[in-house]
């Protein structure tokens, strides 16, 4: 999907509506900024009309006014991390990164104010010294913005004990359609949309109390149960998991914590993963901090990759724990309970620091690997399922043979502790009818996932995947409270359209790599399949060079998207499909590459 005629009309009355409010905000509607926004680390790809960089609360006023003037979608997007497709959109892609100023560092109450645009690591950066952390922690954290995890209700392996996104914000400032701030927080609002969102509750009671709120993971569809009133009206926690639908967060103020000091590791053998999983009510009275499963086919991707894998426990499914106390001796003493009680083959509590990070490397490499090891390139999608905890390994049986049933791989693994898993999956999405077939599998994972009690998204957000699968989760009064709550928020559909109100189809707006023809003969024959590695995940643009890491040295330098390897890479993509870049000689390839050291670090 590109913008259409209408919007490129709609685009010069913006220009011209907003030079009137803020003459300094640039709006760039080049090739090469629409082919950089065109996709995130989903399989969809949605051409933008323009992209903008606001650099404060009142330019981000100013861009939704005049959207909201002339019809223009908006579209908010931080790191574009996003594994549904939640950040990209058809009319002006708001890149709020440059908002990224961390201010009021309350040390004595455990809070902090922040701007959408920081960098979840950056913020542990500051709070580190003062023995304080943000406690969700994403697998993309050296690059994720606070604005993005509030828009995913992201969570992360540590979620299990020290919460969501959701549960972390105090308080936050959204600017909505038209331009107007609200003020959000615990029952303390009197904004006009407050109250309108409190006489929708009231009417709807039932529905929100048997239909959400059920676990921690049922993070699909908007957190209705935060609007309760048993719940404080709490209408802070609600915007997050909005993934930008119902206005752009400018400010929050977020809770922090401080972590018990001594870390220990307790690994653990099963027979098979889905056992594994069938021991994880049997472990969280003892209140680990992360809870994380997988099974042989990861340890087996990691050893073929070459990178060490040390010894495991017998089996071959497997629960790492992490375990913190005030002191080493009560970490042994919980991590020797644990072991007593978990009905493991075989466990190991791991006190070396050293031999517990290669153990915890196993997990990250293999998650990393999951999605590049199969025989054909494995994509998100339906990567993000999460069931009640008692439920997990029952799932996870029925997922295999589901998985076999459509002649489909993956390679599950995930946060156990709260029953959620990731998987990618070898979809056929080149293929004629690839689309049409991932439609089919993915509606029936929904279906299963619901029959277990579960939720289609247990921390990636709904996004273009799996928004219009919610008729499968919820009732037609659920999905209505979603469209009034829509309504109050967003009346005329300019915020993130598409996503989980009035959502397009699944298959809708994939994006198929799929060369054009060219006279031109490479050495690489499968170069356009090698430009289509990269998912956009983004690991590319962490400033990790701090740590011994590698950056792109001109992106280090510029900090901009066009130079990153991701940046490039969609360039790239967009050139051999021969759509917005055409031509390798297109000055959009000249600007990408000219930086480029080929450093291949």
């Amino acid at each position: 999907m590109t913008a259409t005629a209408s919007h490129t009309e709609q685009l010069a009355d913006f220009r011209a509506e907003l030079r009137h409010l803020d003459p300094d905000i640039q709006v760039d509607d080049s090739r090469l900024a629409r082919a950089l926004y065109s996709s995130d680390a989903s399989i969809y790809r949605v051409v933008p009309a323009a992209v903008v960089h606001p650099h404060d609360e009142a330019q981000v006023r100013a861009l939704c006014q005049t959207a909201s003037a002339v019809g223009l979608p908006i579209t908010s997007r931080g790191a574009g991390t996003s594994c549904a497709g939640n950040a990209v959109g058809p009319g002006i892609i708001v890149d709020l990164s440059g908002m990224d100023e961390i201010t009021d560092v309350d040390v004595e109450h455990k809070r902090v104010r922040v701007q959408p645009g920081v960098v979840q690591e950056q913020l542990q950066r500051v709070l580190r010294p003062l023995g304080l952390r943000y406690g969700p922690d994403p697998s993309t954290s050296s690059r994720c913005t606070i604005g993005g995890m509030i828009g995913n209700n992201a969570c992360g392996p540590r979620a299990l004990a020290y919460g969501r996104t959701a549960d972390t914000i105090e308080s936050a400032r959204l600017v909505i359609a038209g331009g107007e701030v609200e003020h959000l927080a615990a029952a303390a609002s009197s904004d006009w949309a407050s109250e309108r969102v409190s006489d929708l509750v009231e009417r709807n009671l039932g529905t929100i109390r048997t239909q959400f709120g059920s676990f921690s993971r049922q993070l699909s569809g908007y957190s209705m149960e935060h609007l309760l009133p048993e719940n404080h009206r709490d209408m802070a926690k609600f915007i997050a998991g909005t993934e930008g639908t119902l206005g752009i967060v400018t400010e929050a103020c977020v809770s922090l914590v401080a972590e018990r000091p001594c870390s220990i590791t307790v690994a653990l053998g099963y027979a098979s993963m889905a056992e594994a999983a069938d021991a994880i009510t049997t472990l969280l009275p003892f209140r680990p901090v992360a809870c994380e499963g997988f099974g042989r086919r990861i340890v087996e991707v990691v050893a073929r990759s070459g990178k060490p894998v040390p010894d495991l426990p017998r089996g071959d499914g497997w629960i790492f724990v992490e375990l913190r106390a005030d002191s080493n001796a009560q970490a042994r003493r919980d991590a020797n309970a644990l072991v007593s009680a978990s009905n493991a083959l075989d466990g190991r509590v791991v006190t070396d620091e050293r031999e517990a990070a290669a153990l915890w490397r196993i997990r990250a490499d293999g998650a990393g690997l999951a999605g590049v090891s199969l025989d054909k390139p494995a994509w998100a999608g339906w990567e993000d399922a999460a069931v009640p905890p008692e439920r997990l390994g029952a799932y996870l049986r029925d997922f295999d043979r589901l998985l076999a049933e459509y002649d489909l791989h993956g390679l599950p693994y995930g946060h156990f502790g709260e029953g959620c898993v990731h998987c990618r999956i070898d979809y056929p999405l080149d293929e004629p009818d690839g689309p049409a077939r991932y439609k089919q599998f993915v509606t029936a994972a929904a279906e299963l996932v619901a029959s277990h009690g579960g939720s289609m998204s247990g921390e990636h957000g709904d996004g273009r995947a799996r928004s219009a699968l919610l008729p499968t989760m919820y009732s037609p009064e659920a999905l209505d409270l979603f469209a009034g709550i829509k309504h109050i928020f967003d009346p005329h559909n300019i915020m993130n359209p598409g996503v989980l109100v009035d959502p397009h189809p699944v298959e809708e707006n994939i994006r198929v790599h799929q060369a054009r023809t060219s006279p031109l003969t490479l050495s690489h024959p499968d170069f356009a399949a090698a430009v289509h590695q990269c998912t956009g995940v983004g690991k590319c643009i962490a400033d990790n060079s701090g740590a011994g890491g590698v950056m792109c040295p001109s992106h280090q330098a510029s900090g901009l998207e066009k130079d990153s390897t991701r940046g490039r890479a969609k360039v790239l993509q967009e050139m051999v499909n021969g759509t917005l870049v055409h031509g390798w000689n297109s000055p959009e390839v000249a600007e990408a590459l000219d930086l480029c050291m080929a450093c291949k670090g």
